[in-house]
């Protein structure tokens, strides 16, 4: 089924984002998770397939949000618009 097919696709891009580990710190602003920021994986290239060590860059929320707004690709963001 449709739904089977899209689950395991997800399973497959989860797998594949698990493989590029997430920094200690955040590579814009330098917060860490040792004082309780939540880090990210945030795709350069806005291509979510795209699983490339290259293409992935760990963020902290409010940084990953600035890089979604600053590129237009504001879906997802609380409070941006767009």
């Amino acid at each position: 089924t449709p739904e089977l097919v899209r689950r395991k696709k997800w399973r497959e891009v989860k797998r594949a984002q698990r493989a590029v580990p997430i920094r200690q710190r955040c590579e814009m602003c330098g917060a860490s998770v040792l004082t309780g920021t939540t880090l990210s994986r945030h795709h350069i290239d806005f291509n979510r397939q795209n699983n490339s060590r290259e293409n992935i860059e760990t963020l902290c929320n409010r940084c990953h949000m600035k890089r979604h707004v600053e590129a237009g690709k504001n879906w997802g963001c609380i409070g941006a618009s767009n």
